[in-house]
């Protein structure tokens, strides 16, 4: 009977697809298409009773045509489900996981100290007495540099079946680690630490895997994270620190100390960098004397090469320039390190450039900053018109990184330290910075004064001083705060001279009614506020305004209607509000005169998006200093 037939197809498909696909990776639609099956395999068991005990009843004629009918139509539904699922599991084959995914890593020269770490690493990592590795030294040794060609090393892609790099924060948690593992993975993340550890060790525990943590700063309970790593010979960590004791404290099998490069090798990286200028007979010494200064740390001979790049042949700039980093050159440990990387910061040749480095500071380390924003703030923040051309030197220079798609870029932890350390002994322009610092309370009241700049984005707070002096600050960034739902109503009222005020992504309601005190505002950015439903009625002294963000929020445009002097309008399409508020929604835009950059979230899906669409287009047609859509 071709029903049967086809529905052992199906049951069998079904089988492999069960067996294939663990559940802690199946999609939805998989979970979905197995439920449908079983579904459909009671009706097939129910129709085959029937089949089978039609010669027992005297059903009619009517009867038997109708089961053949109904046997037919499963018939079809049993043949579509079959196709189903041939495309989820082709679909399955394709999303499983890299073995290993490369990493841009600086080029290693053969047999130098670091080829010659890396080479250890994968000896080591091949010996079945070891499952642990902990290489420790210095910050700006290298020890990412050598993770990184350790990753890429073809011998650890035959060795391994799954390369996994967890990258470790100064505020981390299990969870957020067992997080990074599992999207490397493609598993679904569980309802608890527990569960999420059993599902990474069910999923290794037949694997040949290799982790590598990096910036480990405090001690890691493996086991917490990933399941019994030593019942599973086959599983197998590398982690980088600072510290040696950590590395010792955490148990691991061996320890590798990354030193500092020879003096050779570092005049290798140097000219490397700095290119043909350097063989010149002047110039050679006042190089060779700017690496001893170095202490063989690549990470400040890269940073001091392509500053020394600029000066080309010029001796008189690169004796000036070794008198500047000799005076930096008299503290140790990491305040030596800080103090050299000032002397890339005094290379910088404008205070826009200066300004536009220490800004970057206030973001946390390592973390990705998006560039269209960055610049905007750059902007408003009256730095610069057209920050590109500084971002470009900033990249070029390395005091900023850019990431791998070029939307967004990240500050080096240890080039930050320095911006800080550098501002902490400023008297005009103070920063208070405690950006993912896991704060549950905002700072004393005290930090507050006399600060131009405040950074306390991505805490835990959930609430703030109900009054601040803040007469001097410029910029105040709480965005992704997420447990802050509401301010105090005079929250702002000493900040009169504030340029930019970041909220995105907090859990606020409502603005407060001090909002009306920052004349001088020219950034204001609410995206993301999901909540966020009303604003202060009198907020028309706002003239100073630039950039308005109220994307993904639940505002009208009717409720900003007075703050049409913005430069810059980013809204969603559910901004326009509902349908019998349409007409007033859309005639708001063209009120919005200053406009140069609109930007509008589109849902084509909304039912009424065809009704207010053409009308948009007619508002936006009026606006006569538009440059960008």
């Amino acid at each position: 009977m071709e029903l049967i037939k086809e529905a052992k197809n199906l049951w069998a498909l079904r089988d492999s697809i069960k067996a294939e696909i663990s559940k802690n990776r199946r999609s939805r639609d998989t979970t979905k298409w197995i439920a449908e099956v079983e579904m459909k395999e009671s009706e097939v068991s129910e129709l085959k009773n029937k089949y089978h005990n039609r010669k027992n009843h005297t059903w009619g004629f009517r009867f038997r045509i109708d089961l053949s009918k109904n046997m037919a139509m499963e018939c079809k539904q049993i043949h579509s489900l079959w196709e189903a699922g041939i495309r989820l599991r082709g679909e399955f084959d394709a999303e499983l996981p890299d073995p290993v995914i490369g990493i841009p890593a600086p080029r290693m020269e053969h047999n130098s100290s670091r080829h010659k770490v890396v080479e250890e690493l994968v000896n080591s990592l091949d010996d079945a007495e070891i499952s642990s590795i902990g290489i420790w030294g210095i910050v700006g040794i290298g020890k990412t540099a050598i993770r990184q060609n350790l990753n890429n090393h073809k011998g650890i892609a035959k060795m391994f079946g799954m390369v996994i790099w967890v990258t470790v924060s100064k505020v981390w948690s299990l969870g957020s680690l067992q997080h990074q593992i599992m999207r490397r993975l493609k598993l679904n993340v569980g309802s608890s630490e527990i569960e999420n550890a059993e599902i990474i060790s069910e999923e290794l525990k037949e694997k040949k895997c290799l982790i590598l943590f990096d910036d480990v700063c405090h001690y890691i309970e493996l086991v917490r994270i990933i399941g019994v790593v030593h019942d599973n010979q086959k599983c197998k960590v590398v982690l980088a620190s600072r510290d040696q004791g950590l590395c010792k404290e955490m148990d691991v099998d061996e320890i590798i100390n990354v030193k500092p490069l020879s003096n050779a090798e570092a005049f290798d990286m140097f000219k490397g960098i700095v290119g043909k200028h350097i063989y010149s007979p002047r110039i050679k010494p006042m190089a060779e004397l700017v690496l001893r200064e170095c202490g063989g740390l690549p990470l400040l001979i890269d940073k001091l090469a392509k500053a020394f790049r600029r000066m080309r042949g010029d001796i008189q700039l690169w004796k000036g320039g070794r008198g500047s980093l000799r005076n930096w050159m008299n503290m140790e440990g990491m305040d030596e390190v800080l103090e050299v990387l000032k002397f890339c910061y005094e290379c910088l040749d404008s205070d826009a450039k200066k300004d536009c480095f220490l800004y970057s500071a206030l973001y946390p380390e390592e973390r990705e900053i998006y560039v269209h924003y960055l610049l905007e703030c750059w902007r408003v923040e009256g730095f610069i018109d057209d920050g590109q051309l500084v971002l470009k030197h900033h990249l070029d220079f390395s005091l900023l990184e850019s990431s791998g798609n070029r939307k967004s870029v990240k500050m080096n932890k240890v080039l930050r330290k320095m911006a800080l350390k550098l501002l902490s002994r400023t008297e005009d322009s103070k920063f208070l910075a405690k950006p993912r610092e896991g704060l549950h309370k905002p700072p004393n009241p005290e930090e507050w004064k006399q600060v131009s700049r405040i950074s306390l984005m991505d805490n835990e707070l959930s609430s703030l001083p109900e009054t601040l002096d803040c007469c001097d600050l410029l910029t105040f960034l709480l965005q992704k705060s997420k447990n802050l739902i509401s301010i105090p109503e005079l929250f702002f009222t000493s900040m009169r001279n504030l340029r930019v005020l970041d909220l995105h992504g907090t859990g606020i309601r409502s603005l407060p009614s001090s909002l009306r005190s920052l004349i001088c505002l020219k950034g204001l950015y609410l995206n993301s506020c999901i909540n966020l439903v009303e604003l202060p009625t009198d907020i028309d002294g706002l003239k100073q305004l630039e950039v308005l963000d109220i994307w993904g929020t639940r505002l009208s445009l009717f409720q900003i209607r007075s703050l049409t002097c913005s430069k810059l309008l980013r809204i969603s399409l559910s901004n326009f509000a509902m349908r019998s508020q349409t007409q007033n929604q859309s005639e708001t835009v063209s009120s919005f005169v200053s406009l140069e950059d609109f930007s509008v979230d589109i849902d084509s899906s909304l039912q009424w998006w065809e009704g207010i669409g053409n009308l948009i287009v007619v508002e936006v047609a009026a606006l006569k200093k538009l440059t960008s859509l």
